[in-house]
């Protein structure tokens, strides 16, 4: 029986499929490098999540006039002369603010932060009633900062009027009320650079303003999400 021609072409050569597999082993390295730089830009780059919540959830309110109720968070109905928002009389506002930076790796600034407090009133309207500058605040990682807010002022304004003389009457409180920080928010990496700052506007809703702070108890976490009556 005759033998069949030989033919080299049914054979690849040894060096080409040698060419072939390091291509492939270059190629999944490259993805192999690609795929860990971005995961290490990721975690270096990452901004850090800063969590902003209102200790209690309430914002206690007192006469500024009112001595006999300076040991307590709220005001009383007991006060000797009434109060008219329209004479200018003052209120005292406190709340306590607490920050907190989840991160390992980075510092988180808070700056430059303008606080208003927010309800609708008696005639549906929805207005900012009491307005503030908030302290600045620096976290390291893993950190949390209690900041306590005491404002002193009277109504400036004619919207400002119907709620500081619920408030100052003392037997009502503004229920559903939310307070909205505006500040500027720095991220400080691992290496000590700063990524760019950025406009960061937090909602803490729903608050009790006046009243008794047991109906709260409760602390109200911020979020980035404006209440639905923010949003009419």
């Amino acid at each position: 029986m005759a033998r069949a021609p030989h033919n080299d072409d049914d054979k690849a050569p040894p060096f080409r499929c040698l060419d072939l597999a390091r291509l492939v082993v270059a190629a999944a390295m490259t993805v192999l490098i690609v795929a860990v730089t971005a995961y290490a830009v990721t975690v270096v780059l990452r901004p850090g999540e800063l969590s902003l919540w209102v200790i209690g959830g309430s914002v206690s309110v007192t006469r500024s006039d009112d001595v006999s109720s300076s040991s307590s968070s709220n005001l009383t109905p007991t006060t000797a002369m009434p109060y008219n928002a329209s004479l200018g009389q003052a209120l005292t506002f406190q709340l306590a603010v607490r920050a907190v930076n989840p991160s390992g790796r980075v510092r988180i600034y808070y700056n430059g932060t303008v606080a208003k407090l927010w309800a609708g009133n008696s005639s549906g309207q929805v207005n900012s009633f009491l307005g503030f500058p908030f302290s600045d605040v620096a976290l390291a990682p893993q950190s949390t900062v209690d900041s306590a807010v005491l404002v002193n002022t009277s109504a400036a304004v004619r919207s400002q009027l119907d709620y500081f003389q619920k408030l100052g009457d003392g037997i009502g409180s503004v229920n559903g009320s939310w307070l909205v920080l505006n500040g500027t928010l720095t991220v400080e990496n691992y290496s000590g650079h700063n990524l760019p700052a950025v406009q960061a506007i937090y909602y803490c809703s729903p608050l009790l303003v006046g009243g008794d702070p047991d109906d709260q108890d409760r602390d109200v976490s911020c979020t980035k999400t404006p209440p639905a009556a923010a949003r009419l």
